[in-house]
Parts: structure tokens; C-alpha cells; sequence
């Protein structure tokens, strides 16, 4: 939330919301229906309001009637889906291949209307193969994040006259080594 923009420009200050309400629920289930595989599913829903008078300054220096928005990064819905596979290689050895996908509904950034602040919705799916001591004590995992090279920021933010948006990683590649000790 921002000052009088007037002197000095936008100036950022922490101020209250007057009255609000956050309702929600949050879900999540693991199922493991054959030795080795494990399905996960979870799901967040969130409504969130300001619910009285308040006006202030957006990020932009705007000065808005907030009552009746949702809160900045507050996504309404949020939804993950894992299945991973682990199976015997050899005696010493296991497999494990495995991947998700993930949802986020569009938000916004701030508080306003300014169609510059909002943050939309995005999937991503990722997915990983590889190899590991049974015992856990060390793995070799190769990985894809974001396979479908989904363009997407998690961020919005003012920075002198500029507004700029945080975008998230590519598809990326890569390899995991993990060892206990």
C-alpha cells in the first residue's frame, strides 16, 4: 500500500486493511494402491475479501476503492497431482520414475484494478527418472521441470517508473545426486 503519491511519488507504508474475511479449505490424499507406486493429490481454495470501506493508493500510485477486492496473492485455486514408481533393479538397486503436474488460478499483485498487476493462471508439469540404493542412502535422479516450456511470472512489482514482472524458470533439465551419511 502506498502514501499520498503527490510530493515524493508512491512511497510504500504498511497499512491495515480495515476488515477483511479469508475462507478456505485444504485437501490432500495419498493413496498407495500396488507395492511401490504412490499417488498424491491436494488442492487448496481460497476466497478472500476486503469487506469495508478502504481506500488507498495501488502500487502505481492510483488511488482506489479496495472493498470488495481479494487479497494480492491470493489465488483462489491450487492443484498438484504426483505419481511416482519404485521398483527393483536388482538386489542392490531400485528404479524410480515419477512426475507431476501442478495449477495455480491467475491472482493479482496488489491491490487495484490496473490490469498490470495481474499474475496468470499457469500448469506445470515436471517429471524425473532414476536410481537409488533401497535403503535411501544415496539416489541419482535425472529431471524436467516445466516440460511444456509454460511462460509464467509469479511476481509483479513497481521499481521506479517501471512495473516488472518475475517470470519462472523454463523447461529445465538436470541431474540430482543425493547422498546420507
Amino acid at each position: 500500500i502506498l502514501t499520498n503519491p503527490n510530493l515524493f511519488g508512491p512511497q510504500e507504508a504498511l497499512t491495515n486493511v480495515p476488515k477483511s474475511r479469508i475462507k478456505g479449505v485444504e485437501a490432500q490424499v495419498t493413496v498407495r494402491p500396488v507395492t511401490g507406486l504412490t499417488l498424491i493429490a491436494g488442492g487448496t481454495f481460497i476466497d478472500s475479501e476486503v469487506t469495508s470501506s478502504f481506500q488507498n493508493y495501488t502500487i502505481l500510485g492510483t488511488l482506489s476503492q479496495f472493498e470488495g477486492q481479494s487479497f494480492p496473492y491470493t489465488p483462489r485455486y491450487q492443484f498438484v497431482a504426483d505419481g511416482e514408481y519404485k521398483f527393483p533393479l536388482s538386489s542392490s538397486l531400485e528404479g524410480v520414475i515419477g512426475g507431476n503436474v501442478s495449477y495455480r488460478s491467475s491472482t493479482k499483485a496488489g491491490f487495484g484494478t490496473e490490469a498490470v498487476l495481474d499474475i496468470d493462471s499457469y500448469t506445470l508439469v515436471d517429471a524425473r527418472i532414476g536410481v537409488a540404493e533401497p535403503t535411501g542412502r544415496w539416489s541419482v535422479t535425472l529431471f524436467g521441470r516445466n516440460l511444456t516450456n509454460a511462460y509464467y511470472w509469479s511476481n509483479v512489482a513497481k521499481v521506479g517508473d517501471v512495473a516488472r514482472r518475475l517470470t519462472g524458470e523454463p523447461v529445465t533439465y538436470g541431474i540430482q545426486l543425493s547422498a546420507k551419511m
